[in-house]
């Protein structure tokens, strides 16, 4: 294996790696250069896409009115608002079907617990009633 650093290798040849030729600076990473705002939109607190100058078709910088930035402001807002809301949505419709499908397995196991316990004769006249309607034929025979 290759020392660490830009020393001489094991072997006591120096290492001729493009890495170990460069010195490392502040500032610069072995990637490249690190990309930093501008101290004025750190201090307002904006980005480089809101910063408040707009470029225009004739190049000139046109400054950003209050009226945009409190437009623009409270259109993220709703959006995120909206964002919410549908993520909410689409939680409380996945519990709702989790239950659902929880419901009818927990169902069709009673059935087949129910049926395994019961004879021959029983299970087919059983089959008879669910796969005939079911609850209509259930209401008659409680009635006799």
């Amino acid at each position: 294996e290759r020392a660490a650093g830009p020393s001489a290798e094991a072997d006591g040849k120096p290492s001729l790696l493009a890495e170990d030729a460069q010195p490392q600076t502040p500032g610069r990473t072995s990637r490249g250069l690190k990309r930093v705002a501008s101290p004025e939109l750190k201090a307002d607190g904006l980005s480089e896409e809101e910063s408040p100058l707009k470029p225009t078709a004739d190049g000139e910088d046109e400054a950003v009115t209050e009226a945009d930035m409190k437009r623009r402001k409270t259109e993220r807002e709703w959006l995120r608002h909206k964002r919410t809301l549908l993520l909410k949505e689409e939680g409380l419709s996945r519990k709702r079907e989790e239950l659902a499908a929880k419901v009818q397995k927990r169902r069709a196991q009673a059935d087949r617990l129910g049926v395994a316990t019961m004879s021959k004769e029983e299970q087919s006249r059983y089959q008879a009633m669910v796969g005939a309607g079911g609850a209509s034929i259930l209401a008659t025979e409680a009635k006799k």
